[in-house]
């Protein structure tokens, strides 16, 4: 029995079509896994130390811990600090000595004034006017003195307080304790690391490209991130730094991805593979 002319049509071109779509879809998958090697980093990683010498007379963080900018995490001791500013604020707030200059100020005056009317019915001698004159300016300057006196005060309150607060440590930044060198009753000077913290709210993934795909990559663009195991899943950040000196070496650029990471979910230190896509 023929065939019909028909099914060998269909058979002849039904092949390639299931040979097309079934290579479509390895092609978009390869497409969306193309991915470069990376390495997910701190965003910025600081060693405290004190701005002053002193005993440590606490530190309040341990490895680990998470900190947030302006929170304490070590005092000095301070005892001296804080008697200097009771002192320097004693002397700022007392208004004694202005309050006794402008009265003797205002005595001159009257002396003055008292004197004036006596020479004009010439009572008393011209000399003793001109004293009594002379004894007023120097009453005004003597307030002038004394106002100024006052303010040297609140200026060195100001220095003092900043003294007193130096002597407490504060974290610099959001982040996580990565290590504590220093304990309660150790030297602490500006040569030496009380502790050292990672900020890991954004992360900086840090990844190196060859030089063929620098035309590109712009500013602004949209990375999927993809972390090595323990972690998993896609996560979407953007570049905010592409290096414009390339390595010749390599033949490769520096690319940064600034990656939000609000929950402190992805480590820092995690090798990853990174893509990358324009907005929209």
């Amino acid at each position: 029995m023929t065939v019909p002319p028909p099914s060998i049509l269909v058979v002849v071109f039904a092949g390639p079509l299931v040979a097309l779509s079934v290579l479509a879809v390895p092609v978009a998958a390869q497409q969306e896994e193309r991915g470069f090697e990376c390495v997910i980093e701190p965003a910025v990683e600081v060693s405290i130390a004190s701005p002053a010498g002193g005993l440590l007379a606490e530190i309040s963080v341990e490895r680990g811990d998470v900190v947030h900018a302006g929170q304490p995490i070590a005092r000095l001791d301070s005892g001296l600090e804080e008697t200097t500013v009771a002192l320097q604020r004693e002397r700022a707030e007392s208004d004694a000595e202005i309050e006794a200059a402008r009265a003797r100020l205002r005595l001159a005056r009257s002396q003055a004034e008292r004197l004036a009317t006596l020479v004009e019915r010439s009572i008393a001698p011209l000399g003793d006017l001109e004293e009594a004159e002379a004894s007023v300016e120097v009453a005004s300057r003597e307030v002038s003195m004394a106002e100024m006196r006052q303010r040297i005060a609140a200026l060195e309150l100001e220095r003092a307080e900043e003294l007193l607060r130096q002597r407490t440590i504060r974290s610099p930044l959001d982040g996580e304790v990565l290590e504590r060198r220093l304990f309660t009753g150790e030297y602490a000077s500006s040569d030496v690391v009380i502790a050292r913290i990672a900020q890991l709210d954004p992360l900086h993934v840090e990844a190196y490209l060859p030089i063929e795909m620098y035309r590109e990559l712009e500013r602004g663009m949209r990375a999927v991130v993809r972390p090595g195991s323990p972690i998993s899943g896609r996560h979407e950040g953007t570049v905010p730094a592409i290096d414009r000196v390339f390595d010749p070496a390599s033949g490769t650029f520096g690319v940064r991805v600034e990656l939000p990471n609000p929950d402190l979910a992805i480590p820092a230190g995690l090798r990853c593979l990174v893509s990358f896509a324009p907005e929209g």
